[in-house]
């Protein structure tokens, strides 16, 4: 079975039940989504999916390389309407442009206060200068800084919130893959 058939499998058990609140999550991970195809054969088919699926109890992760691709495949309209219903966003770095401009966009802007002294006869440590601030706005990210963002951290956007810069964690390290994973030698080690 192929991905495409999984990931309509997960929508027609979703749409036989016709329960507006199920009981299970199911969370259906696309990884390398540009390469699926257009899931459905339909690009607003899956949109319309996208706007249903968290009722549904359904999420979905879809791993992409740069936001281009995502445009390419479903259209700027359903491009739009993929990206809003994406409740979470992470980025891992990026080298294309597109990418690098929207995650630059999404993290918003960031106030900088800048304070300059001067005094006016030169430097008398007994008189005091004059203090001025002013406020500039720059983007939180520039776009440079979305390219150069170190290989240990990443971005994450949730929707309506400000972002976040955090350290990723390998899954060895990783409490309760080391606890499975010793529970899993042990088990072993017990059979043999």
């Amino acid at each position: 079975m192929n991905r495409q058939s999984y990931y309509d499998k997960a929508e027609q058990i979703a749409n036989d039940n016709r329960v507006k609140n199920p009981t299970v999550d199911m969370s259906i991970v696309l990884d390398d989504f540009f390469s699926i195809g257009v899931v459905g054969g339909n690009p607003t088919l899956y949109t319309t999916y996208m706007s249903n699926a968290r009722k549904r109890h359904l999420y979905t992760t879809m791993i992409i390389q740069d936001m281009s691709q995502l445009k390419t495949r479903y259209g700027k309209d359903n491009y739009n309407t993929i990206i809003s219903n994406s409740a979470y966003q992470v980025c891992f770095g990026a080298a294309d442009p597109v990418t690098m401009e929207y995650f630059s966009g999404m993290s918003g802007l960031s106030t900088v206060l800048k304070v300059t002294e001067k005094r006016t006869d030169g430097f008398i440590p007994w008189q005091s200068p004059e203090l001025s601030v002013t406020t500039n706005e720059r983007k939180l990210y520039n776009a440079d800084e979305i390219w150069s963002l170190p290989e240990d951290q990443c971005i994450v956007i949730k929707a309506h919130k400000r972002p976040l810069q955090l350290y990723k964690v390998s899954y060895e390290h990783n409490p309760v893959y080391k606890r499975n994973e010793l529970n899993h030698r042990e088990s072993v080690y017990k059979n043999i």
